[in-house]
């Protein structure tokens, strides 16, 4: 669920309304206007709610919370001594989503700055750590925002008669070592797949068609992982268009590559695993992107290749 804006939403036949609303004094102040305005209330941010959490269940207003935990700048001044209500509040947070379930309020969780997936199960464990159900946590990214958007008829459980969006894992989807096997969008598959790790020691060799500035490792035989640099790749010879990013994971040896990055797809960052093999002269592999898979080949530059079609 992506960040919400203060504007009018429709839910059944009423107007929601949503209201931004982070610490104490602002919850309150939202829950007396939508008490002024008589309108169909809904609060985002409520990172405070630990404070006010009975006050909100009384109103009965459902409340969005921000996952983006508040934090230390990375740029402060290191001399600049926050003051024990900011400390209060960092270290308190997390426990808004408990503090508020067990007042009986309905919540759900949306990302806020957060741009990562994992970054945003990473928040949502923090919260249970402090004291929020796993169940409960799953509910606030399915069936609570559903509810709260009046769109629980379709989405948000699996039932029949709704639309079928699924993640299936092989373990607790809160546990960092937990993986994602499938994806189903509206009942269609997509198979996600990580990166293989390969056996073979590294070597410093580009592949054909593309400029890869992999460093010279030394070290035990399974290569360790590629840390973020700048590449640019450039696929079959025909194509117009060269692809800058940066490498977020992969591996390189004697003859194969996989790597991933991420790049914007129709305004949203998304991941792109490339895997192949590669001999000095020629590539080829395969590119998965959103659920597709695209097959890819190429020569090195001044390199003639026989093919059934002729030469290349």
């Amino acid at each position: 669920m992506t960040a919400p804006r203060s504007s009018r939403r429709c839910a059944g036949n009423h107007a929601l309304v949503l209201i931004p609303a982070n610490n104490a004094r602002q919850i309150r102040r939202a829950l007396e206007l939508a008490d002024r305005w008589h309108v169909n209330g809904v609060l985002y941010g409520g990172q405070m709610g630990y404070e006010v959490a009975n006050e909100i269940a009384v109103r009965k207003i459902p409340v969005l919370i921000d996952l983006k935990w508040p934090e230390a700048d990375k740029d402060a001044d290191p001399d600049e001594v926050p003051s024990l209500k900011t400390l209060r509040l960092r270290d308190r947070a997390p426990s808004s989503p408990a503090a508020l379930a067990k007042a009986g309020v309905k919540f759900a969780f949306y990302s806020g700055a957060i741009t990562s997936p994992k970054d945003m199960l990473k928040a949502a464990k923090k919260s249970i750590d402090a004291g929020l159900s796993p169940d409960a946590a799953i509910r606030a990214f399915t069936l609570t925002p559903a509810e709260i958007f009046g769109v629980a008829d379709r989405l948000g459980s699996i039932e029949t008669g709704k639309i079928a969006n699924l993640v299936v894992t092989d373990g607790d989807i809160f546990d960092e070592k937990t993986k994602i096997k499938f994806v189903f969008v509206d009942g269609r598959k997509f198979t996600i797949r990580e990166p293989e790790k390969p056996k073979d020691a590294p070597r410093v060799t580009s592949p054909a068609n593309g400029s890869f500035p992999i460093p010279r490792r030394k070290g035990p035989k399974n290569p360790p992982p590629i840390s973020p640099w700048p590449a640019t790749a450039r696929f079959p010879a025909r194509s117009q268009h060269a692809c800058n990013a940066n490498i977020i994971s992969g591996y390189l040896s004697a003859d194969k590559f996989s790597f991933t990055i991420n790049i914007p797809i129709e305004g949203s960052p998304t991941d792109v695993l490339f895997t192949g093999t590669f001999d000095g002269t020629s590539i080829k592999g395969s590119i998965s992107v959103q659920g597709l898979e695209i097959e890819f080949t190429g020569t090195k530059p001044g390199v003639h290749q026989i093919s059934s079609g002729g030469a290349q």
